[in-house]
């Protein structure tokens, strides 16, 4: 968000446009008791499903946007 802000200070991009999206697996935080290095690419901690929930909904929202830009171009979605 910090390089997306500069960016936009910068006028490279409308900030008000930028959506947000994150899922509920927190597949980035090891258990306790666990290096974080232990937990990379361990399918076991949720990370596909996570991912998985975030390409579905990153998706759907790209489909809408691509299919309807010009209800999008002068407006937010929601706005």
């Amino acid at each position: 968000m910090g390089t997306l802000t500069r960016m936009a200070a910068r006028g490279f991009l409308d900030i008000s446009r930028v959506m947000v999206m994150r899922t509920a697996g927190n597949y980035c935080l090891p258990p306790p008791g666990k290096d974080v290095t232990s937990t990379i690419a361990d399918e076991s901690l949720g990370m596909n499903a996570a991912l998985e929930a975030a390409y579905r909904t990153g998706a759907a929202v790209a489909h809408e946007l691509l299919a309807n830009w010009p209800k999008y171009e002068k407006t937010t979605p929601g706005g």
